[in-house]
């Protein structure tokens, strides 16, 4: 208890004023509230069974004033004292007595403190002028002691850096003698002129450091010295390694770092020069060869390499030969495991998607290990390993898509639709993961999180900045996790309705939902995101809206071809897409009699149903209020022939439960129509073939 609170202790009790103490759950509250209670209690104190309250009450007050914050012995004999004399009537202690016992200690504390600490800042001011005094001073010695260490003479230290230290530790002194308990001794100056000396001219080096290695790393133009360098370097080795200011950023910190620690980690320490800073450029830049050197000679596709090569030198560590060995290893795998794995088709071979994961989560252990127990030359720990997989990620990422690392703006529209295409429910990783899970039976067992950290090497550039492995495909996987059709192919029954239930959905559906002439935002013409030519135009407007949108963001499979998910900002692919859609027709307007009335509206109208019975209300509300939810919507079209068509709509969505961070929620529904067409009718017939909707959720 720090002294102020000790006084508003001894207010709070001048306030209970006459009234007798008494110690109740720990604290001093008034035993009586009159006189006449006063003489009861004063009585019962003469008593040998009425003394144990009063030393109650008088314990908690010497344990109370001896808590006190900086207290010395000599103060705790003198808070005995005052309570022994309080004592020594015989009455009750009342809330008046208390709180004069209590300033008395205070007053006699303060006065006490006051004096020590006067009596320690005169000691401070005596020593200071000890210390600073005389020629040459003690402080003096503490300059020179500590220039000597870092590499310095006092000559070369400016008489106003001098007077600056000497400031300085005058003002630090002050303030260690105001906090101290004590007289500062003489050894304590020379400790505290030490540290203060120390940092001052440590100050000094790190400025000077970092001026050299400017000298050396300077990369604002390509004649500056740091891309000079390594473009006369890169010649002599007669490599072709791309030299770009915007990939100058690590190899300059990278030699800013070995300076630092060339001058500061040795004993002495060194003061830095342009020779020695050029010594490490030099060093750093035939490191960095070294590397590039090692990805041209490997058995890679001239493209990879061009694209390893880059994302080595925008790597923000330093890599080393058996880093970017291992990198160079792991990369084709890598490359064949994203163009795989964005193949939706794929989900259908289980075992294949199974045999491309597990080629590709092998490679990325080899990358970074040597064997189960040792690690590859430079990996260190896990920033190295690390950067190690960002490598290998990006340049396979680059070498499926084309994306240009370290140039212009994030295509975040193509990063997008590849990121979907690969964590989205349905995707071949996503079964894959479940099925792991499965046989796990945990979602957060070892495995399942150390594919989760491989997976981030081609998920993190991908995804929206901020976002942390755990959740790119976050653990642990439910049944919102896959397609409908994944469902069916595991057989998994689980979350299945009651037959009831399902009926009444079903009916329902078809009772208010089926597609409808009257829907008019269903056949509202589509409007083009971007300017197509009018033929174009004229067949894109020929569709709805709502399906449009949904064509180009995620597509729709004819007959077994998947068509569309071109994006919304490449013209020349939309028309291309529009085109194909139409020839999987006998005419546009019987394609847009098909596909007009299919969207995820529909999937929101199934939904809406099964919200609005009560035996299922709590469930579905549940799954409209998820976090990080994580949705997709596929369509699929086929041909009977004679205008006849099947038309099946798969919507899957998860998410972690609002309450419960360790549970996630998952819905499927499945929805599946029967078209017919004539050319006499404005609009297709539509029935509804199958209905389904599942309601999962996974926990740790």
């Amino acid at each position: 208890m720090n002294i102020n609170s000790l006084s508003s202790m001894a207010t709070s009790l001048q306030q209970v004023g006459k009234e007798h103490l008494t110690l109740q759950d720990g604290s001093l509250t008034p035993k009586t509230s009159s006189l006449g209670g006063r003489i009861l209690n004063w009585i019962r104190s003469r008593k040998p069974e009425g003394k144990s309250p009063n030393l109650a009450v008088a314990s908690r007050l010497l344990n109370t004033m001896q808590s006190t914050d900086g207290i010395t012995d000599a103060q705790k004999s003198y808070a005995e004292k005052l309570l022994h004399k309080a004592l020594e009537s015989g009455r009750p202690i009342s809330g008046r007595e208390a709180a004069k016992t209590i300033r008395e200690f205070v007053s006699i504390k303060t006065s006490e403190d006051s004096y020590a600490k006067e009596s320690r800042m005169i000691n401070a001011q005596g020593l200071t002028k000890h210390m600073l005094s005389g020629t040459p001073s003690k402080f003096d010695a503490c300059v020179n002691s500590q220039a000597e260490r870092f590499g310095l003479s006092k000559d070369q230290l400016t008489g106003e850096e001098v007077s600056k230290m000497k400031q300085q530790f005058e003002t630090h002194l002050l303030q260690k003698a105001a906090m101290s308990d004590h007289s500062l001794s003489e050894k304590e100056g020379s400790e505290l002129g030490d540290e203060v000396c120390r940092m001052a001219i440590l100050g000094k080096t790190q400025a000077a450091i970092t001026s050299q290695a400017k000298l050396v790393t300077s990369h604002n133009s390509m004649d500056d010295p740091l891309p000079n360098l390594l473009f006369q370097e890169a010649t002599k080795r007669g490599l072709d390694v791309p030299v770009r200011l915007d990939l100058m950023e690590g190899l300059s910190k990278s030699i800013e770092d070995k300076l630092f620690n060339a001058c500061l980690l040795k004993e002495p320490c060194q003061q830095p020069t342009f020779e020695k800073a050029s010594e490490i450029a030099l060093k750093v830049v035939n490191k960095h060869l070294d590397c590039m050197q090692t990805i041209q000679e490997s058995d890679l596709g001239s493209e990879q390499k061009m694209f390893a090569m880059l994302a080595v030198s925008s790597s923000k560590t330093s890599f080393t030969k058996g880093m970017t060995e291992g990198m160079c290893s792991a990369i084709p795998q890598a490359t064949d495991f994203i163009l795989q794995m964005q193949d939706s088709s794929l989900s259908d071979n289980p075992e294949q998607v199974k045999n491309a994961c597990e080629n590709y989560f092998h490679a990325m252990k080899q990358s970074t290990d040597v064997n189960d127990e040792e690690l590859r030359e430079g990996i260190a720990g896990g920033p190295e390993a690390s950067a190690v997989r960002t490598a290998i990620g990006l340049t396979a990422l680059a070498t499926c898509s084309g994306i240009q690392l370290g140039e212009g703006e994030k295509d975040i529209e193509r990063s997008e639709n590849m990121y979907n295409a690969l964590t989205n429910p349905g995707a071949p990783l996503a079964g894959f993961m479940y099925d792991t899970q499965q046989a796990q039976g945990n979602g957060a067992g070892p495995e399942n999180v150390r594919m989760q950290h491989y997976l981030a090497s081609v998920l993190s550039p991908l995804a929206e900045e901020g976002k942390v492995v755990e959740t790119l495909l976050p653990l642990p996987l439910c049944l919102g996790n896959l397609s409908y059709a994944q469902i069916k192919q595991r057989g998994a029954e689980e979350h299945q309705l009651p037959p009831s239930q399902l009926q009444t959905l079903k009916q329902n559906v078809e009772a208010r939902f089926l597609p409808s002439v009257d829907n008019e935002k269903t056949y509202s013409p589509a409007n083009s995101p971007v300017t197509l030519s009018p033929e174009t135009t004229k067949k894109y407007e020929a569709f709805g809206e709502q399906f449009m949108k949904d064509f180009l963001r995620t597509g729709v499979t004819i007959d077994g071809e998947h068509i569309g998910a071109c994006g919304t900002n490449d013209s020349k692919a939309i028309e291309e897409e529009v085109n194909k859609l139409i020839s999987k027709f006998p005419s546009i307007e019987e394609a847009a009699k098909i596909c007009s009335p299919l969207h995820q509206g529909c999937m929101a109208d199934v939904m809406t149903s099964a919200f609005k019975m009560p035996e299922l209300t709590q469930t579905a509300v549940s799954r409209i209020h998820i976090k990080d939810r994580v949705e997709a919507h596929h369509i699929s079209i086929k041909s009977h022939g004679g205008g006849e068509y099947t038309a099946s709509m798969d919507y899957a969505k998860h998410g972690e439960k609002i309450d419960d961070p360790e549970t996630r929620l998952g819905e499927n529904v499945l929805l599946s129509y029967q078209i017919s067409t004539k050319e006499d009718q404005q609009h297709a017939s539509f029935a509804l073939a199958d209905l389904d909707i599942r309601y999962s959720k996974a926990s740790f």
